[in-house]
């Protein structure tokens, strides 16, 4: 109810001017329905029947903020309350203690009416503090309509129903003011807490990106500086008549060229990576990862492709697993000098996350290496290749990262080979 057209805010500082206006509007709904159980139990029925006006303000204002009227509302529920309490006087001869009823409206004024809206702040005020003093100083003067219709014992007990009333009123409004404001500062730490680990985290990708650019230029200058040696070889060769070793300077230059091809290839797919969005979807895991080898049992035709992972679901981004499966597969095959490559799949469920493991029987990875592996460009196998581009465990990281999950190299041995990783975390339920 507090937040009750809060949904069409164009500010925080609206967003907290509509919950305060809510706020003083519920304060007065259920103090009003309090006091009218009081006011039927002693018999003030004149009483009851004006309250019904602060009932009709309430449900009024409550369809004005629905549709966005928030002037409106506070324009119209102010003037309300301001009759309100001018038609108690005049029924019950204007006694003192309804008079300082005119302070809570004097106090809401400064709080519900922005710096745009200050005109009518200042009219509410000028004329909450007028009736206040005339009604005060000079009430059997200036209203020639006074009923007076109570005995003096029965005003003296509407008195104390007043002043209860007004206490009790206060101490409410500041009760849930204070409250509101504590949320506000609640929200405001965590949107501060958010705010410095975007913030952090836009620094890492940044020096990341400065990083990965760096290092793509270098590795991008090397096939193509490879290329221009050769060319200018193979020319100065025809100018000399020397056409021996045309054929094998024409194999290098198209191993530089398809290492070339695959730096592009390998380029495009990490940079797409930061322009995907979370797109996840229910993925049955042992039939997706069948799919996602289904192109190396072609290509590796020596190789086995072991899948022990269960029939069992996981909420993922289907491109992003797709990328870390492959990426997996291809790099246990092709650094692998066993006499039939292997790599097997399976999977192991924890309370709050399921793990995903490739384990293959390649060359492993050195000591000196492990902490480097996933750094883009690092060509860290003993196996040369031109198919290579050292970007492979580096847009794996990243897809995993992407998609609210880990990927790290579990275990590697130069006799048995590696094992790596990949962790859903609890988002990616159900397994």
């Amino acid at each position: 109810m507090i937040n009750n057209g809060s949904h069409n805010y164009k500010s925080i500082a609206e967003k907290n001017k509509i919950q305060i206006l809510n706020t003083i509007s519920i304060c007065i709904f259920f103090l009003t329905l309090l006091v009218t159980a009081v006011y039927l139990i002693y018999g003030f029925y004149w009483m009851v029947l004006l309250n019904c006006i602060i009932f009709f303000l309430y449900f009024l204002n409550k369809k004005f903020l629905k549709k966005g009227y928030f002037l409106l509302a506070k324009v119209f529920g102010l003037q309300g309350v301001i009759a309100y309490l001018f038609l108690c006087g005049v029924f019950y001869g204007y006694p003192i203690t309804l008079t300082h009823y005119y302070t809570i409206p004097i106090i809401v004024c400064l709080f519900i009416f922005s710096a745009k809206e200050v005109h009518y702040m200042i009219f509410f005020i000028i004329q909450l503090i007028s009736l206040f003093f005339i009604q005060a100083l000079y009430p059997d003067h200036l209203f020639s309509v006074s009923f007076n219709i109570l005995s003096p014992e029965r005003k003296e007990l509407l008195n104390v129903i007043f002043l209860l009333t007004m206490s009790v009123f206060l101490l409410c409004l500041v009760f849930l003011i204070v409250f509101i404001v504590d949320i506000q500062e609640q929200k405001l730490k965590k949107l501060k807490a958010r705010l410095f680990l975007v913030k952090k985290t836009l620094k890492v990708q940044n020096n990341e990106l400065q990083t990965f650019g760096l290092a793509a230029t270098h590795s991008l200058k090397t096939p193509l500086f490879i290329i221009n040696s050769f060319l200018n070889k193979i020319e100065n060769n025809v100018q000399n008549n020397k056409g021996h070793l045309h054929d094998y300077y024409f194999s290098l230059i198209k191993e530089s060229n398809q290492l070339n091809e695959k730096y592009s290839s390998d380029l495009i797919s990490y940079l797409s990576i930061y322009n995907t969005v979370r797109n996840s979807e229910i993925i049955n895991l042992r039939q997706f990862i069948e799919k996602c080898y289904e192109i190396y049992k072609i290509k590796y035709k020596e190789a086995r492709i072991i899948n022990q992972v269960e029939d069992m679901t996981v909420i993922s981004n289907p491109l992003l697993l797709e990328i870390i499966i492959q990426n997996m597969v291809e790099n246990a095959l092709k650094y692998n000098v066993s006499k039939v490559p292997e790599i097997k799949i399976y999977a192991k469920k924890h309370k709050t996350a399921l793990s995903v493991f490739f384990e293959d029987n390649g060359i492993g990875i050195s000591k000196d290496y492990v902490q480097k592996i996933f750094d883009p460009f690092n060509r860290i196998n003993e196996i040369e290749t031109s198919a290579g581009s050292g970007l492979g465990l580096t847009i794996s990281k990243f897809a995993a990262f992407k998609m609210n999950a880990t990927l790290d190299l579990h275990y590697s041995s130069k006799a048995k080979g590696s094992i790596f990783k990949l962790d859903f975390t609890d988002e990616n339920e159900p397994y």
